[in-house]
């Protein structure tokens, strides 16, 4: 989707796009809290919680940065190929290692 963002061109084209942008953000926020919640025990779901937002905002600041940096040095369409770049690297890595957490189960007692 960050490609699409890159060489939009239209509005119409641009509306589109944003609103696969919230459905697949309105998917996909749900589901990493609940992935969270169900992989900590009953007596971390807190912890954990809290880890994950806490690692996630961390993140953000030089992803943001980076961002930003792109936008006002390079061009706005850099800044989302580099995004959507980024997630093919990380769809490959996931891919590449998918095997390692074939065997792994989430904590079940809630």
């Amino acid at each position: 989707m960050s490609f699409g963002f890159a060489f939009c061109d239209s509005l119409r084209f641009f509306v589109v796009l944003f609103a696969l942008y919230g459905v697949v953000f309105a998917a996909i926020d749900g589901t990493q809290r609940a992935f969270v919640s169900d992989l900590a025990g009953n007596s971390f779901k807190a912890t954990a919680l809290g880890t994950f937002h806490t690692v996630t905002g961390i993140a953000a600041l030089p992803a943001s940065l980076a961002a930003g940096f792109l936008w006002k040095h390079i061009s706005p369409a850099a800044t989302f190929i580099f995004g959507g770049t980024a997630a093919l690297i990380a769809v490959v890595v996931f891919l590449a290692f998918r095997k390692s957490f074939a065997g792994f189960k989430a904590n079940s007692s809630t």
